[in-house]
């Protein structure tokens, strides 16, 4: 992210990634997620927007984490 932040930012593109391990399967992370459920669709779209719009423009060179704090444990 940052090293193709670095070469477009100059041009006025942003760069960012969404993490969103289990989107599809959030019944399936639930078990592993810090808040006992997984990331639903809806909220991917809802942060992907929000990103993407003006109200995100601060946000480059990131990755977002979105996975309702799953961790590999």
């Amino acid at each position: 992210m940052r090293y193709l932040a670095g070469e477009v930012g100059p041009k006025g593109v942003r760069v960012a990634a969404l993490w969103t391990a289990g989107v599809f399967h959030g019944e399936h992370m639930a078990k592993l997620s810090m808040l006992g459920r997984g990331p639903s669709v809806q909220q991917l779209a809802d942060t992907a927007i929000f990103v993407a719009s003006e109200r995100g423009s601060g946000i480059t060179a990131s990755i977002v984490n979105l996975t309702s704090g799953v961790s590999g444990n």
